[in-house]
């Protein structure tokens, strides 16, 4: 099985996909846990995700579709 890696703030936030395009890992480091900023959080998780969808439609592979999330 192919999986693509996506990453976004440093490091910060990690998500796995795998060929089939389904979400099979998402690390969070501590230090970007903030309750006074979530937004925050959220926003490096979809650079995350859009980051790994972007590897695999390099590779050959159609970008996963989750409904409300545009490319």
């Amino acid at each position: 099985t192919t999986f693509f890696e996506g990453s976004a703030g440093n490091g910060l936030v990690t998500l796995t996909l795998n060929g089939e395009k389904a979400l099979q890992k998402i690390s969070i480091k501590p230090e970007c846990v903030n309750p006074n900023d979530v937004e925050g959080l959220e926003d490096l998780i979809l650079a995350a995700f859009k980051d790994a969808a972007s590897k695999a439609e390099e590779s050959g592979n159609s970008p996963p579709q989750i409904p409300g999330m545009r490319f």
